[in-house]
């Protein structure tokens, strides 16, 4: 179960870990990170959580659906 604004939704959590690498003017950075799908059946992607570590991160959750 997750909780989004659109409810309580039975869903299918999938975590994927990453390494991301960036250079600029010959500066290199690399930093861990982490990303949480959760997608619930008929519906689709509910809830996307990507966790950058110090860079900060981004949380996109369902608001409302409508099952026609």
């Amino acid at each position: 179960m997750v909780s989004v604004p659109a409810g309580e939704i039975n869903a299918l959590e999938i975590i994927s870990n990453f390494q991301s690498t960036i250079t600029v003017f010959g500066f290199t950075r690399s930093f861990p990170g982490q990303q949480i799908l959760w997608f619930a059946e008929g519906v689709g992607l509910v809830k996307n959580h990507v966790d950058r570590g110090e860079d900060g991160g981004l949380i996109l959750e369902l608001v409302e659906f409508d099952i026609p």
